[in-house]
């Protein structure tokens, strides 16, 4: 039986005053990568990620420092069928979209019926969040429709602290790491098939717009990267 959630607004607690790197905990989280999930619509949805309150970001982990693992919206594995519709998510510690099967991204990677399907964001807004405006591995058939992808990875504030949530995603000796959309493979059935970006403004973000990075493409770790479509996007250069 499907599910709903309409007309809500989310804002994450942050950080603020604690010592330790931030838990990876996402505002909302659709599946568990273990139990099958088939079946939610979220729309007229406004999350606020509340970034600015984050202040130990960790800068030494590979992942913490990059992503701040805080998703304000998380698809994990074994998920199909969810809906996006007019949604806004944003000032996410993390990206305001993350598709991904885990925290720990290696925690599934010999099991191919972990992937993410039958995913649609039509007339949604990722904008201002600290890592991508929507991040996708271990997905298929995912579209964006007439989506607003802006100003995300950026510094806000003037912010020259690093663990703090206002300055821009960036891993060590890397600089400044985020994107508009970032979509990746990892290890084993890490495919991504079918990735769609259909109209809309992907702009001002950090280091460009849509980013395709495939990595292990090759039969011996049965990943597959194929049917990529972009079309009718409005796009510019990467904000140095």
């Amino acid at each position: 039986q499907r599910q709903y959630i309409r007309n809500t607004r989310f804002k994450h607690w942050g950080n603020a005053g604690s010592a330790s790197p931030i838990g990876r905990v996402p505002v909302i989280q659709v599946g568990n990568n273990v139990d099958p999930f088939d079946g939610l619509t979220l729309s007229d949805v406004h999350v606020d990620g509340n970034r600015g309150s984050f202040l130990s970001i960790d800068p030494a982990g590979a992942d913490f420092g990059a992503d701040g693992g805080m998703h304000n919206i998380a698809i994990r594995g074994n998920t199909t069928n969810v809906t996006l519709t007019n949604v806004t998510s944003t000032f996410s510690a993390g990206a305001g979209l993350g598709l991904d099967m885990d925290a720990d991204r290696g925690v599934a990677t010999d099991a191919p019926d972990y992937n993410i399907s039958n995913i649609l964001a039509e007339n949604c807004n990722f904008n201002d969040n600290r890592y991508h405006g929507m991040f996708g591995a271990y997905c298929r058939n995912v579209k964006l429709l007439n989506c607003n992808v802006l100003r995300n990875g950026l510094t806000l504030n003037g912010e020259t602290d690093v663990l703090h949530g206002d300055y821009g995603a960036w891993t060590v000796g890397n600089g400044f790491y985020a994107r508009g959309v970032d979509i990746e493979t990892y290890g084993s059935y890490s495919s991504v098939t079918d990735v769609s970006f259909i109209g809309g403004n992907y702009k001002g973000n950090a280091n460009g717009a849509i980013q395709f990075h495939l990595s292990y493409i090759h039969s011996a770790n049965n990943v597959t990267a194929r049917d990529m479509t972009i079309r009718g996007v409005s796009v510019d250069d990467a904000v140095p």
